[in-house]
């Protein structure tokens, strides 16, 4: 990461090209930086206007899923006119030891708990009932929480070896847990909380991502497993995935299906929303809002940017950072296209020396990559640069792959008998090398025009 004394030099105070999902508090909190989104705010909305709702939120990584939700909690929790929902800041992650009944109810009840300690921490050291959940929250943040479906001490899911010594609070059975949620979810409506009654609460389930990878039947059998539970009067449950979300885990299941909302599919920001998106964030980083700030990258390179990466913001602020990175302190601010891409392209070659990619022999398999952006085969790399094809497969392109240079990807070919073929690309992260020589050729070009007048 940059050293700050760069974006010092900017005007700024931090890094406006974070990857991290905006949240609230802090230089870049979501209530103040957030930009677009209208559509699907107005559907989020929308949902809030039962008794309960599940939706699944699908997208690609780095789309802004994550800040989106916690865009539409804050407004949630802000109500004035409408009572507002508990939303709590904290999500509850998707990870293997949490896709089971007992301890998903168990992490909604300690998400609450925390929520009302942190708003409201007197009632929680006043009220019986509190204290019960505490004990119970208490309890549970004492034990290894695992995926194993032992039994032992009538606590499945939780590894309890080494706290003998420790007695729950309550029997633990999943139906005393579900009902002690029902009478949580109660409290919270019935009682002020930080001075407020709240209509719902909402649950924000993060990062299926890396579970639908893991194991697609798992998901499906979690979501069966909970369906009663996504049922309960005044929970609004967000749950985050990838694009192909809802279809994975969802679609095949007429009993899930039945008690889920429409998904809600998300597509990149447009490039106007992503550069307002930006000045927003310098606006709030500024040093002194008496002197002006000077944006470390011209809009013309950051619509470059969105073009290779398809508008994926994730990838388009990690391309931002770098180039300040390697530039350092000097001003980016008037960098065009050819610039951008020539100074990326060399910030690449860089890198892959760094990672031993730097003998001839690799090199050459790198530009003849370049050269086609279309895909490659091995057979055609090692024909055309005369090398042994079992060196290209287990020894180049190996190689590169282990680095996150290369990835295979599926393509149809018309002139291929089976039609369907494995070629060789550059990874999101290197596909500026596609246009590096080209963008340096014309950098070169015009400072030699310059040299001339």
């Amino acid at each position: 990461m940059p050293d700050a004394t760069i974006w010092n030099s900017y005007g700024l105070t931090a890094d406006p090209y974070s990857i991290l999902p905006l949240t609230e508090g802090g230089a870049l909190s979501v209530d103040q930086v957030f930009v677009g989104r209208q559509e699907e705010l107005g559907v989020l909305m929308q949902t809030m206007t039962g008794e309960r709702v599940t939706m699944l939120i699908n997208g690609n990584v780095g789309v802004g899923k994550t800040s989106l939700l916690n865009f539409h909690k804050h407004r949630c929790r802000s109500l004035k006119k409408e009572t507002p929902f508990l939303a709590p800041r904290r999500e509850i992650e998707a990870t293997s030891d949490l896709l089971h009944k007992k301890t998903f109810l168990l992490e909604i009840l300690s998400t609450l708990y925390w929520e009302v300690k942190l708003i409201d921490p007197t009632k929680v050291e006043r009220d019986d009932f509190l204290k019960k959940i505490g004990a119970i929250v208490d309890f549970t943040s004492r034990i290894e929480l695992n995926t194993s479906s032992s039994l032992s001490a009538g606590f499945a899911g939780i590894n309890v070896a080494e706290s003998r010594s420790v007695a729950p609070p309550m029997e633990l059975t999943i139906n005393s847990i579900e009902h002690r949620l029902e009478e949580f979810v109660e409290w919270i409506r019935n009682n002020d909380v930080a001075g407020k009654k709240h209509k719902g609460i909402i649950i924000h389930m993060n990062n299926f991502d890396v579970a639908l990878r893991e194991n697609v039947g798992v998901v499906r059998h979690f979501f069966d497993e909970i369906r009663d539970t996504l049922q309960m009067k005044y929970l609004f449950f967000f749950l985050l995935g990838p694009s192909d979300f809802y279809h994975d885990a969802v679609a095949d299941n007429p009993r899930i299906r039945a008690v889920c909302a429409p998904p809600l599919c998300l597509q990149p920001l447009s490039k106007t929303e992503l550069c307002d998106a930006l000045d927003r964030r310098y606006e709030r980083l500024r040093i002194n809002k008496f002197i002006a700030y000077i944006p470390p990258l011209s809009k013309e390179a950051i619509y470059s940017f969105y073009d290779i990466f398809n508008g994926d913001i994730r990838s388009i602020l990690s391309t931002c950072r770098e180039l300040v990175e390697g530039k350092g302190s000097q001003s980016l601010q008037n960098v065009g296209r050819e610039e951008a891409f020539a100074m990326l392209g060399k910030l690449k070659w860089e890198a892959m020396k760094r990672m031993g990619i730097d003998t001839p022999a690799f090199r050459s398999v790198v530009e003849y990559i370049t050269e086609h952006p279309e895909g490659v085969i091995q057979t055609d790399v090692a024909k055309a640069l005369k090398k042994v094809r079992s060196n290209m497969a287990g020894y180049y392109f190996k190689e590169l792959k282990q680095k996150g240079i290369v990835e295979q990807v599926l393509a149809d070919d018309e002139n291929k008998q089976d039609k369907r073929v494995k070629y060789w690309k550059f990874t999101r992260d290197f596909q500026v090398l596609y246009f590096y020589k080209n963008a340096a050729q014309a950098v070169q070009r015009s400072q030699e025009q310059l040299s001339l007048l």
